[in-house]
């Protein structure tokens, strides 16, 4: 596991959930929404996080 691996954990413990684009604009963070996104891809394939999904129903 790479320390950004950790601060994404990190960050969703903290706050709950969170996108790449919520991750990167932390000043924790100095990799891209890009970079955050293929980490956090990881993180799912190992189950470590779930993605978010807009249950919107009409």
């Amino acid at each position: 596991m790479k320390q950004l691996d950790e601060r994404i954990l990190e960050y969703i413990d903290r706050d709950g959930m969170a996108t790449p684009h919520m991750m990167a604009r932390d000043r924790a963070f100095t990799a891209s929404p890009g970079h955050i996104w293929e980490r956090c891809q990881m993180l799912y394939c190992i189950r470590f996080v779930e993605p978010i999904y807009n249950d919107c129903t009409t």
